[in-house]
């Protein structure tokens, strides 16, 4: 069991009542302690949560073909770090990622 250190009542009671668990409140515990623009995650549950408390949220494949197309890695890197969580991601959400990288953002 995880137990978030440092958390305010606030915070708290903000992740009993969305019943966040584990890294979840860990997560939304740092976020709230400010020098974040959003929040990382795959897990689609947590994002809804997020989002619908108006927090910012970015899956891992988005954050990493954002950075390619801004210039921050090349095409290379974008895909060795693709390869690097497909284990942890959706096959869909891999082979879509893929394809962009690949295609470079034409029409798929």
């Amino acid at each position: 069991m995880v137990k978030p250190k440092h958390t305010s009542p606030k915070i708290r009671h903000v992740t009993q009542t969305l019943r966040l668990k584990g890294g979840e409140v860990d997560v939304y515990s740092l976020f709230q302690k400010g020098g974040s623009t959003a929040i990382a995650s795959d897990d689609q549950k947590f994002i809804k949560k997020m989002t619908e408390i108006n927090i910012p949220c970015i899956t891992p494949t988005a954050l990493i073909i954002y950075t390619w197309r801004t210039g921050g890695i090349d095409k290379e890197k974008a895909s060795q770090l693709l390869e690097n969580i497909k284990p942890m991601v959706s096959d869909q959400e891999y082979i879509l990622s893929k394809l962009e990288i690949e295609k470079r953002g034409e029409s798929l």
